[in-house]
């Protein structure tokens, strides 16, 4: 939900990072507790750029299409 309120021409790395921040809190976790999930569905590895950046890359569309699926 954090990700789809960004709008899409602030769809940015800056702009991403809070938003996993936001969701994390939400669950009562840290930013790695869903972001390591975000990254195996996103580039299916555990290791890559920083999340933000990744998600920048992919743009708006597809991540929220990998993230739902």
């Amino acid at each position: 939900a954090e990700l789809q309120a960004i709008p899409d021409a602030e769809f940015t790395s800056d702009k991403i990072a809070p938003a996993f921040k936001a969701a994390a809190a939400k669950i009562g976790g840290k930013m790695p507790d869903v972001a390591k999930p975000a990254r195996v569905l996103l580039t299916g590895t555990l290791q890559s750029p920083d999340i933000g950046i990744v998600v920048e890359s992919l743009g708006k569309a597809k991540t929220l299409s990998r993230l739902n699926a």
